[in-house]
């Protein structure tokens, strides 16, 4: 997907994905390249995107290593790349509250990005 992502001449990025643990796991984290201060500023803007509009407990931005998984998607393209895991795909009660608010978690993610892009410049 790198190569796909740096052919399209992209600046920045996010992947999505969701988080699945015990039932009573709730809330929403933002991953990114250890050592990447524009990673971490990136996911820190959603990060506080996504706890300004659900009131989801904020789990915190957090560096992956080449240890972890999902280090090569925000490794690897020349992109600065995030990883977003909003919800709890195992809590029924995270998965239906987003599904019933998924234009807000585009908004959010539109005005994560908006916040960085005018951050960056």
């Amino acid at each position: 997907m790198a190569d796909q992502i740096d052919a399209a001449g992209c600046i920045a990025g996010i992947e999505m994905h969701f988080n699945s643990a015990e039932a009573l796991a709730h809330g929403h984290e933002v991953l990114f390249c250890s050592g990447s201060v524009r990673g971490e500023a990136f996911a820190k803007f959603l990060e506080s995107t996504l706890s300004a509009h659900f009131n989801t407990p904020a789990r915190g931005a957090h560096p992956l290593t080449s240890a972890d998984r999902g280090y090569a998607a925000v490794q690897k393209p020349r992109a600065v790349m995030i990883i977003s895991e909003p919800f709890f795909g195992s809590s029924q009660e995270d998965w239906e509250a987003m599904a019933a608010r998924i234009d807000e978690l585009a908004d959010a993610f539109v005005e994560a990005i908006m916040n960085y892009l005018k951050w960056q410049h």
